[in-house]
């Protein structure tokens, strides 16, 4: 199945952010092979300058352990750019707690997935849902 919007032709466009490259690798090559248009960065720093260089993607996957700005601080300031308001932002972190999940969501997190329980079917369904729901 791929993801494309039959109405427009356009095909879904995913930021993933992981300083992880294996990760990374492993999670592009799997929406890619879906359908979805990846783009992979390393860095909150980096994620925040794609945005605002290459425009809003249709989904943002966010590692929350990263070297300065953490995930959670990175989605604190997505959900601060007033183009970001809608986009979904599907927390993907090795953090299980529930703290850790509350904060998240206080912080704008569309969804949250746990590195530890993530199959590639599950990480899949959430973007393809996230990406139907919100645009």
């Amino acid at each position: 199945m791929s993801m494309i919007n039959y109405k427009t032709h356009e095909v879904k466009k995913v930021l993933v952010v992981d300083d992880d490259p294996d990760i990374a690798e492993l999670i592009s090559y799997n929406l890619n092979a879906f359908g979805f248009e990846v783009m992979a960065v390393a860095s909150g720093k980096a994620a925040l300058s794609h945005v605002i260089t290459q425009g809003m993607p249709d989904c943002i996957l966010l590692d929350i352990m990263m070297p300065g700005p953490d995930g959670l601080e990175t989605c604190a300031r997505l959900r601060g750019l007033s183009e970001a308001a809608r986009t979904p932002i599907v927390m993907v972190s090795a953090r299980s707690a529930l703290e850790d999940k509350t904060r998240a969501f206080s912080l704008g997190a569309t969804a949250y997935l746990s590195k530890g329980e993530l199959t590639m079917a599950g990480l899949l369904d959430c973007v393809a849902q996230v990406t139907s729901s919100y645009h």
